[in-house]
């Protein structure tokens, strides 16, 4: 067991490479039935120490009244009791995932892609708040021959967002070229392909629909980090160096390579949002720079709406509708529509 001055010296050290786990004493720093993340959220020092873990591809996956416990991103499939049982999949790249369907995948004609969004409590000590299952009864309101692949989002501290990071720059590569594998290997029409999340799925449903060519319904997105940098003291831990590039900016050169190539009739850029979300101003200022005719702009004004999280809640059969229409091939008018 470390204390927190022997976790630094090893952060900063070449024989962290070869460690598979780390153990970190944290009960000098709080009371109990805390875990690091916790305790970081008001202590600098420990924040910092934190993001270095972070930075290294260490991972809090359990914790106890006086120890936080991380795993090395590579050793996770041995450890995480989802993968051992079979209940998850494992890429070649190490990606974990899982399929579903209502009927024989090789009989699918469609697929949904789900990014998870936060976890329902982001600073848990569990390896699942990388993969948050949003939308559990999916296969009841979409089309029979829809296949469902759902993309843990593991990197960062509670999540990378499915974009690149400092510890694994290939990732977002790694995600899209699942995506394309399993559209080969099932023969899917690729018009019939619909990358789906909310929040953080939000933020990687539209990242990997512009990056790929495909179609995405992508609800309240975080594109900018400031808000929750400045207003939740950094509660997504993207004010450190874990990111290649900030969201904002990474957005605006995906936008650039987006607008410059060919695209094929059937991309659809769908974002759902409200005004009465906080995340409004930065989704829409980013959505007018896509090109026109790709991007379809939902604005829902329902006055159940009061907060981000609401946006997800008060729009899902609106968003719904979206996916199954397109699922079925059929495109919506580009532009802004108010609902």
């Amino acid at each position: 067991m470390n204390d927190l001055a022997r976790v630094n010296e090893e952060i900063s050290s070449s024989s962290m490479d070869q460690m598979h786990s780390v153990e970190v004493d944290h009960g000098q720093y709080a009371e109990s039935k805390k875990n690091l993340i916790q305790i970081a959220a008001t202590n600098a020092q420990v924040k910092d120490s934190l993001y270095g873990l972070a930075g290294r591809g260490f991972h809090l996956y359990k914790s106890d009244d006086t120890t936080s416990w991380f795993v090395a991103q590579r050793k996770i499939v041995d450890l995480w009791r989802r993968v051992r049982q079979g209940e998850l999949s494992v890429a070649d790249s190490g990606l974990i995932y899982t399929m579903s369907s209502s009927i024989d995948i090789d009989q699918c004609k469609s697929m949904l892609v789900i990014f998870s969004s936060m976890a329902d409590d982001l600073n848990k000590s569990s390896l699942n708040r990388y993969f948050e299952p949003n939308f559990k009864s999916v296969h009841k309101f979409v089309p029979d021959d829809t296949l469902v692949l759902r993309i843990a989002d593991i990197g960062g501290v509670v999540g990378g967002f499915y974009m690149p990071t400092t510890f694994d720059p290939l990732s977002a590569s790694k995600v899209s070229n699942l995506i394309e594998a399993i559209i080969s290997r099932h023969g899917i029409d690729r018009k019939r392909v619909v990358l789906y999340g909310a929040s953080k799925g939000g933020t990687g449903s539209l990242y990997h629909a512009m990056m790929s060519g495909l179609t995405c319904v992508s609800v309240d997105p975080v594109v900018h980090d400031s808000f929750y940098e400045q207003t939740y003291n950094d509660s997504h831990w993207t004010a450190g160096s874990l990111f290649t590039l900030k969201k904002e900016e990474e957005f605006n050169q995906m936008v650039t390579s987006y607008s410059s190539r060919e695209r094929a009739d059937y991309e659809s850029i769908g974002v759902v949002c409200s005004p009465r979300s906080p995340l409004f101003d930065s989704i829409t200022e980013f959505t007018d720079k896509i090109p026109q005719d790709s991007a379809r702009v939902f604005i829902s004004n329902n006055p159940k709406i009061d907060s981000h999280p609401g946006v997800s809640r008060e729009t899902l059969r609106t968003v719904t509708g979206l996916i199954n229409s397109y699922l079925l091939g059929i495109r919506t008018e580009p532009g802004k529509v108010h609902f």
